[in-house]
């Protein structure tokens, strides 16, 4: 088997987010089932008639579940229903505004899991991530060699991981005035694995 050195390294690159998704909820108790989902029905009609007149046309449901609920001491009381629903934002200096009606819309009960950024397009960026890794992949293996009294020789196999855009959840917040959201950097990952032939 020819001898070599495998190394594993890492590049990252920074890139603005392009898209924001907001993940908000109405979520009720009501003494039947039927009034249970409703009143959450209600909600969010009122909360797709705000994004409508805010200009928001990407609104899609991401939950809608429905069970028994019981006071501290077990004993029933009715039923909670919950009607999630996920919006996603191309203009991101609309989005603490969008969370704030969003908020208003949904009325008592309204809940919001988080705010996540990313970006639909990360070519160019996974390319400079690409190149940074592999220049952190050679100087390591060169280092490696110089230290076994070895000359690097070319790349026998190259193993790619990459993690496009990963992102940035905000904190669970339950206020209908409008908050202050910075989209911050995306970053993007890839991380190669490199065997190389090492020269006697």
């Amino acid at each position: 088997m020819k001898s070599g050195v495998t190394v594993t390294a890492t590049g990252e690159a920074l890139v603005a987010p392009d898209q924001a998704t907001i993940n908000l909820a109405a979520s009720v108790v009501r003494g039947d089932a039927a009034s249970a989902i409703s009143e959450v029905s209600r909600r969010v009609e009122a909360l797709l008639a705000s994004m409508h007149q805010a200009g928001i046309a990407d609104v899609q449901t991401s939950d809608l579940s429905l069970w028994p609920e019981a006071d501290r001491n077990g004993t029933p009381i009715g039923f909670r229903a919950r009607n999630g629903v996920k919006i996603s934002l191309s203009d991101l200096s609309t989005t603490g505004d969008i969370i704030a009606a969003g908020l208003a819309a949904l009325g008592e009960g309204a809940e919001m899991s988080g705010v996540s950024f990313g970006r639909r397009e990360v070519d160019e960026a996974e390319s400079d991530a690409r190149a940074n890794a592999w220049q952190k992949a050679i100087a390591k293996a060169e280092q490696l060699a110089n230290h076994a009294g070895l000359t690097l020789g070319r790349p026998l196999s190259i193993q790619e991981t990459s993690l496009p855009g990963i992102p940035r959840p905000m904190a669970r917040a339950a206020m209908a005035e409008a908050v202050p959201i910075e989209g911050g950097a995306t970053t993007v990952t890839v991380t190669l694995t490199v065997r190389f032939a090492l020269l006697g």
